[in-house]
């Protein structure tokens, strides 16, 4: 398996959580991060590339207004989800794993907010959209609002898919 800067590691999934051993150079010590996308985040920030074959990941991450601005904007063209996830919370864990079995629909785009790095980007949604904040919760936005939301374990990939076939 290849990591960041072509390095060979060895991960464990759970959930939305990898575990990843660097044997070598400065990161020479377990640590674990967010994957989202092709990218590796640790305590908000990117720290490097990652390369599994065949992976999928549907979540970019959502990590400043200027990013929520232009996702406001993308909703007028296409449809939005924000994801609010708490890492140290076992029920947003499971809930965030429901979508590990998904398949995402290209036309739409995936943002994952990570509550603990991020806290006052999750107050600026709930001022922008008027939805009180919940803790896992998930947003669908088209043009500008929020059309449908859900918390907790009622986070549902199928009900989500359904909001997103309806307009």
């Amino acid at each position: 398996m290849l990591g960041p800067v072509g390095e060979k590691t060895d991960y464990l999934c759970f959930y939305d959580e990898i575990f990843i051993h660097f044997p070598a150079g400065p990161l020479g010590h377990a640590f674990y991060g967010l994957l989202c996308g092709t990218q590796i985040w640790l305590s908000g920030q990117c720290i490097g590339d990652w390369k599994i074959p065949g992976l999928i990941c549907m979540w970019s991450p959502l990590t400043n207004l200027p990013q929520l601005e232009e996702l406001r904007k993308a909703s007028y063209s296409s449809p939005q989800v924000i994801f609010k996830h708490s890492t140290r919370c076992s029920i947003s864990r499971v809930a965030l794993g429901r979508f590990d079995r998904e398949e995402p629909q290209t036309e739409v785009g995936y943002h994952l907010l990570d509550l603990l790095q991020h806290r006052s980007l999750s107050q600026a949604i709930t001022e922008a959209f008027g939805v009180v904040h919940e803790s896992p919760q998930v947003l669908l936005i088209r043009e500008g609002v929020c059309r449908y939301h859900a918390n907790h374990l009622s986070i549902e990939p199928a009900e989500l898919r359904k909001e997103l076939g309806s307009r």
